[in-house]
C-alpha cells in the first residue's frame, strides 16, 4: 500500500458503504474503487491543490463541490479540504451520476468508471460520446473517443490500482 493515512482510506470505505449498500453487498471490494480514485487524483492528500482549480482529497472543482454541497445541505465551502466532507460530496455525486445516467447502459464497475470520467470530461460530453458509440456499453470505445488521452490514461491507472488494492486487502 502506498504511504498515506489508513484513517483516510477507512473514511472513504465507510462513506462508500453508506451510499452504495447494494453494490458493497454484491462486491465487498467495491469501496476500493474510490480509494484508487483518491490516490490517482490527489495522492490521498486532503489539502491537495493542483493550480488548475482541483481541490481536496478527490481533487474536485469548486463548482462541482458547491453544486453537490447545496443539494446535500452543506453550507461552508471552506470544508472542501476536510477529507470527510470532500468524500461525502464525491461519493454522492458519483452515486447520483450512476443512478441517473450510467446504471442502465453499463455494468456496475463500468458505470462507476463512466461517473469518474464525468468528473474530468463533464456529464454532457460523456453522454454524447456514449450515444455515438457503435457498441452500447463499451467503455473501451468511450475511452478511445475522449478528446484528451490523459483522461483515459488516468482511468487505466485507477483500474490498475483498484486491482492492486483488491489483491492486497481483505475488506471486513
Amino acid at each position: 500500500m502506498k504511504r498515506y493515512s489508513l484513517a483516510i482510506a477507512n473514511l472513504i470505505i465507510s462513506e462508500v458503504r453508506i451510499q452504495f449498500q447494494r453494490e458493497c453487498e454484491q462486491n465487498p471490494s467495491f469501496p476500493l474503487w474510490f480509494v484508487a480514485l483518491a490516490e490517482q487524483r490527489s495522492y490521498m492528500l486532503p489539502d491537495f491543490f493542483d493550480g488548475r482549480g482541483k481541490i481536496g482529497l478527490f481533487a474536485l472543482t469548486e463548482q462541482t463541490y458547491r453544486e453537490v454541497s447545496s443539494v446535500i445541505g452543506l453550507k461552508d465551502c471552506k470544508s472542501i479540504f476536510d477529507p470527510k466532507t470532500n468524500t461525502q460530496v464525491l461519493v454522492r455525486y458519483v452515486k447520483w451520476m450512476m443512478d441517473r445516467c450510467f446504471n442502465e447502459k453499463f455494468a456496475t464497475d463500468e458505470g462507476l468508471l463512466m461517473a469518474f470520467l464525468s468528473l474530468d470530461v463533464g456529464y454532457f460530453r460523456i453522454k454524447r460520446i456514449i450515444s455515438e458509440c457503435a457498441v452500447p456499453g463499451s467503455i473501451d470505445q468511450v475511452l478511445h473517443m475522449l478528446p484528451d488521452s490523459q483522461v483515459a490514461d488516468n482511468i487505466a491507472e485507477i483500474v490498475k490500482r483498484y486491482w492492486e488494492l483488491r489483491l492486497d486487502f481483505k475488506i471486513s
